[in-house]
C-alpha cells in the first residue's frame, strides 16, 4: 500500500523547494561549493523517510568512475528528496530523479546533505549523439542545459533533449496553457517570483553537439578552482 503525505506537509515542502531551487548559481559557485565531483553510474536506489515521516528521500547507490575533484569511493551515494517505490510516491518540484544503469556527472555538496549543488544545476546526464555520422558525447543538465565551451570558457547552453540518438532543442512555448498562475505567458513558483517556463520537447532542428563541452573540459574547469 503506497503512502501519501499530508496535504499540507507537501504544500510547504514543495513551495520551499521551488523557492530554493530557483536560486541560480553561476558555473563557478558550482564548483566552489562542490565538496567533491565525479562521474558515476547508477546501480540502485532506496527511499527512505526523513523528517519524521513528514518527507521522504532517495539514495542512489553510484558506482564511481571517475574522480575529478576531493575523495571518494568506488561506490558513494547520492540523496535527493522524493522518491517513488512500493511504499511511497512523493516527487518534489525541481528535485531530480536518477535512472539505473544511466551515467552522471556528480557536483555533490558537503554532508550532511550528500546531494548535488543546486540540485539539477550540479548534475548532467552523460548522453553519446551522432552528428554527420560520427559519436560524440555530451552533457546535459538536470535543468535540461546542454554545457558547451564557448571561447575557452565553460557556459550553459540552449535546452535540449536527445531523441533518436540526436540532439534535439527544446523550444519554449510561451503561448501554451496549462499553468494556472501564468499571467501574460509568465510562469510564477509558489514563492512568487518569475519562474522559467519550458514547453514540451519540440523537434526544431537536430542541433549539431559543435562546441559541445567534454569531460576533459570539465576537468580542467574544476582544477581551475582557486
Amino acid at each position: 500500500m503506497r503512502r501519501f503525505l499530508s496535504l499540507a506537509a507537501v504544500v510547504a515542502i514543495a513551495a520551499t523547494a521551488s523557492a530554493t531551487t530557483m536560486r541560480r548559481y553561476s558555473l563557478e559557485e558550482v564548483r566552489d561549493h562542490a565538496e567533491a565531483v565525479f562521474v558515476g553510474k547508477v546501480v540502485s536506489s532506496t527511499v527512505r523517510p526523513v523528517m519524521n515521516g513528514q518527507l521522504v528521500a532517495t539514495d542512489y547507490s553510484i558506482e564511481v568512475s571517475d574522480v575529478l575533484s576531493g575523495e571518494v569511493p568506488a561506490i558513494t551515494t547520492v540523496t535527493f528528496l522524493g522518491g517513488k517505490d512500493a511504499h511511497y510516491d512523493v516527487a518534489i518540484p525541481g528535485s531530480p530523479a536518477l535512472e539505473a544503469g544511466r551515467s552522471y556527472l556528480f557536483f555533490r555538496t558537503k554532508q550532511p546533505n550528500n546531494t548535488t549543488v543546486g540540485w539539477g544545476q550540479g548534475l548532467y546526464r552523460i548522453e553519446k549523439v551522432k552528428t554527420a555520422g560520427a559519436e560524440q558525447t555530451v552533457l546535459i543538465s538536470g535543468d535540461g542545459e546542454l554545457l558547451r565551451m564557448s571561447h575557452g570558457t565553460l557556459v550553459r547552453g540552449e535546452a535540449v533533449t536527445v531523441r533518436d540518438g540526436a540532439l534535439v532543442k527544446i523550444a519554449s512555448s510561451d503561448s501554451q496553457a496549462g499553468d494556472a498562475r501564468d499571467t501574460n505567458g509568465v510562469a510564477f513558483n509558489a514563492d512568487g517570483t518569475p519562474a522559467r517556463r519550458v514547453g514540451p520537447a519540440t523537434a526544431v532542428a537536430a542541433e549539431a553537439p559543435g562546441t559541445a563541452a567534454t569531460l576533459e573540459d570539465v576537468r580542467i574547469f574544476v582544477r581551475s578552482r582557486q
